[in-house]
């Protein structure tokens, strides 16, 4: 079975890629092209993938240069909904910590929701400019910051807005999603 690719535009203002069937290495240059075209409407993408049955390592290096690109953009790309082979894919590769992964594709919209509205208050009260204020935070080190609480890319999980790690519960969700189809 192929993959097919549904792009989805307006979800809360961020780009929605919505994956279905399995995705391996002969699907590589259409997944690029997908994610580049997401990034490029806006820096928040989600990538849905609850309809997605298998994923290779070499489309999950796609979507880790994908996320990249949408930080320095100033967004991120979330990851809604793996299931079964998916989930253990991305426990398996230690990549359910560098992502943020949501149930959803509305539970990660309510947070890049957030989030993007905490980066334009930032700018706000700053009085600077949003494009400004994004400058600032991703920095050429590759250190993005928020307000008090900066974060080097690749080297531990996302955290929350008391600056805790969220790893433990991204895992704790992916666990129990590979289980459901075990």
């Amino acid at each position: 079975m192929a993959c097919s690719f549904v792009n989805t535009r307006g979800y809360a203002d961020c780009a929605v890629l919505a994956l279905r069937g399995e995705l391996d290495i002969s699907d590589r240059a259409e997944l690029s092209s997908r994610l580049a075209a997401a990034v490029s409407c806006g820096p928040w993408v989600i990538v849905d993938l609850a309809n997605l049955a298998y994923i290779d390592c070499s489309s999950l290096g796609i979507l880790v240069g994908a996320r990249e690109r949408a930080q320095l953009a100033g967004g991120d790309m979330l990851l809604a909904g793996p299931r079964g082979a998916v989930a253990r894919v991305l426990l398996l590769t230690d990549q359910a910590g560098e992502f943020s992964v949501f149930a959803s594709v509305g539970a990660a919209a309510f947070s890049a929701g957030l989030a993007a509205f905490g980066l334009r208050l930032a700018a706000h009260d700053a009085g600077e400019s949003l494009a400004a204020a994004t400058e600032g935070m991703v920095t050429a080190a590759g250190t993005v910051t928020t307000p008090g609480k900066p974060r080097r890319w690749g080297t531990g999980p996302a955290v929350d807005s008391n600056g805790e790690s969220n790893s433990s519960s991204s895992s704790q969700r992916l666990l129990a999603a590979a289980d459901e189809s075990a």
